[in-house]
Formats: C-alpha cells, sequence, structure tokens
C-alpha cells in the first residue's frame, strides 16, 4: 500500500524567479520645500529567510558610497548626499520640484555601475473637497472567540478631476499624546530629569512622562476614480491604546502621479493584501530605473514626481459611540515605545 501511494505522487517543480541582489530605489521629489529623500539597496531572494539577531542585516543591504543626484528638463541639477548608510539626501534650500516639470534620477554605485530613471513629469494636483470620519464596530476572532473592536473610518474625497490628472497616492500620519509612569520601576534611576521626579508625576520636572507618539501609514493608498464624490478608505482608527483618550492628530497627503507611478503603486498594493509565491513577483513589477550599460539588468523600485496637497485636522471621542479605551499603565520612560518622542509637535 505504502509503494503503491509514493508511486502516485508526482513532483511539482514551481519555478520561481530568484529576486536577489537587484538595486532597489525609493525616491520621491515633490512640489513641497526639501529635503527630498532617496534610499538604495539590495533586494533578498524571495525565501531568503530574515535573522534579525544579525546586527548588521540592513546595513550589508543598504548600497552605501553611491553617486545620487536628480536633474530637470531644464539642466538643473543636484547631487543629493549621503546621511546615513543607503539614504541620499538634497539641501533643503536645494532644488524644488515643480508641476509640468521632468526630473530623471541618476545613480553611479561604488563599482563604477551606472542607472537613470525614465523622465518623470510632475502631474498637477486637484487637491481635497472633503474628509470624512464614520464610527465602526468589527468582529474578530481571537482563540477561537469572537471579540469586537471599535473605531473610526478615516476616509478622503478630491476634487473633481479635470480628465488629465487623474492618479492619487495618499498617505498619512496621526499624532496623539500619551503619559507614562517611569518613577514606578522596581530599578527606577530618573536618566531624563533635572532632578528627582516629586509625588506629583506631571511636574514639569519629569522630562519623560509626557510623549506624542506619530504613527506612519504601512500601506500603499491609490486611487484612480473619476467620481468626485466617491470616497477613497485610509485608515481604521482604533479605538485603543488611549488613542482617542484626548485629541488625536491626523494628517493626509494626496499626491499627484503619473499613469505609469499608479500601476507600480497598484500592484504593491496587491502584493500587501495577500502575498504568496503564487502571487505577482517582484520581477513583475514595473520599473522606471535602468542600468546605462547593460539593458538587460533588472532594477527595481520606482522614482516618482508628485505635486502634494495636504489636510490635517483633530479628532476626538466625540466621534465614539463607546468610551475610548485607556492606555494600560507603562512602568518606563516614555521615550522607549514605538514612534515616541518627549518633543512636543508644532501643531499640539
Amino acid at each position: 500500500m505504502i509503494l503503491f501511494i509514493n508511486a502516485c505522487i508526482d513532483e511539482i517543480k514551481i519555478g520561481i524567479p530568484s529576486n536577489a541582489d537587484h538595486l532597489v530605489v525609493d525616491g520621491l521629489i515633490t512640489d513641497l520645500p526639501g529635503p527630498y529623500t532617496v534610499t538604495l539597496s539590495y533586494s533578498n531572494g524571495y525565501f531568503e529567510p530574515f535573522n534579525p539577531t544579525i546586527a548588521d542585516f540592513n546595513i550589508k543591504d543598504l548600497v552605501q558610497k553611491a553617486k545620487v543626484s536628480v536633474i530637470d528638463n531644464m539642466g538643473n541639477e543636484e547631487t543629493f548626499e549621503e546621511i546615513s548608510p543607503g539614504v541620499y539626501q538634497s539641501s533643503a534650500d536645494g532644488i524644488r520640484g515643480q508641476v509640468g516639470t521632468s526630473y530623471i534620477l541618476k545613480i553611479e554605485l561604488e563599482n563604477g555601475k551606472k542607472y537613470e530613471s525614465e523622465a518623470e513629469i510632475m502631474p498637477a494636483n486637484v487637491g481635497i473637497k472633503d474628509y470624512f470620519i464614520d464610527y465602526t464596530s468589527k468582529k474578530f476572532l481571537d482563540d477561537n472567540l469572537e471579540k469586537t473592536k471599535d473605531g473610526l473610518n478615516i476616509s478622503v474625497v478630491p476634487n473633481e478631476f479635470d480628465g488629465t490628472y487623474e492618479f492619487y497616492r495618499w498617505r498619512w500620519e496621526g499624532t496623539y499624546e500619551i503619559l507614562t509612569f517611569p518613577e514606578l520601576k522596581k530599578d527606577y534611576i530618573p536618566p531624563c530629569t533635572y532632578e528627582t521626579i516629586p509625588d506629583n508625576v506631571f511636574d514639569v520636572r519629569c522630562k519623560c512622562c509626557i510623549c506624542w507618539i506619530t504613527e506612519p501609514s504601512t500601506s500603499s493608498i491609490v486611487s484612480s476614480k473619476l467620481l468626485s464624490d466617491s470616497k477613497t478608505f485610509l485608515h481604521f482608527l482604533e479605538n485603543s491604546e488611549g488613542r482617542l483618550f484626548g485629541k488625536y492628530h491626523f494628517y493626509i497627503q494626496q499626491m499627484s502621479m503619473t499613469k505609469e507611478a499608479h500601476e507600480f503603486w497598484n500592484i504593491i498594493k496587491q502584493q500587501e493584501d495577500g502575498s504568496s509565491p503564487f502571487s505577482i513577483t517582484n520581477t513583475e513589477i514595473p520599473t522606471n530605473i535602468y542600468a546605462i550599460e547593460n539593458k538587460g539588468e533588472i532594477a527595481m523600485g520606482y522614482f516618482s514626481a508628485a505635486s502634494v496637497k495636504d489636510i490635517a485636522f483633530y479628532i476626538d471621542r466625540s466621534y465614539l459611540e463607546t468610551q475610548p479605551v485607556f492606555m494600560d499603565t507603562v512602568k518606563n520612560d516614555c521615550r522607549v515605545l514605538k514612534y515616541a518622542t518627549n518633543v512636543k509637535p508644532i501643531f499640539w
């Protein structure tokens, strides 16, 4: 019986192309004041394991000591400075993007290999018409038990498209204030105060009790809808961790893009929504980065030019239909929390 079963098994070999060691480019120039940033790295193979214990895991994949510059169709060019491994930045008062102008990214690696992007024109931006905040409640399974979480759906509506510039990408940031209690630590030594914290932890001498957490958007949000009254969903703001106990500052950027850039980010979105060996592979994602000497060499990523319109507003507990959920007591310096800083934002 065992021999019979084994004889009926056919081995299926699935060819998955290797994506290792290709140049990966992430760059954007806008019509907002600089500086602008270009990040260079090397890709990993699909099944290459991630080992967070390797101290130089991120460093070894970043492309250092490259020459990076951006040139426009009028001949203006600026060289970017490497501010950290693999991260290149323009000067704050340097080149600035303009609608209708096209830009090319130029890269020369330390080994002499040269790459360029195709010319990317900066489309106009129709601006933001409105935003919506809608209360919602969701059911989910946790250890086979049905539970409920509630929060707010945040959506945006662009102005009417003019028929020419109709492709957009969105980014957002959300900021809220937190309070922690470092004096409750058993081995507490006040490393962030001018003197020992008194009983009143709200005393201004406490420099690590109050922080602000700024959560960034981590997924691709794109749209090419032509209906001006259609909503584009941006984020589910969960009622948790004290996010809606006080005010929550929400900042949105609406970025115009070319049809080709939209295709790139749309495929990235598809991969984020459901990645597997059977999904679209990285080699099938469109790119506008090409090797100068070896046209057949694969480069990944995209260099974009985008006009930006933005909007910011505050959200509070009044949008909820339930009570805001408190943050668990943190017996530590507030700065140890992810995305936290004790520097008060200018908009707070």
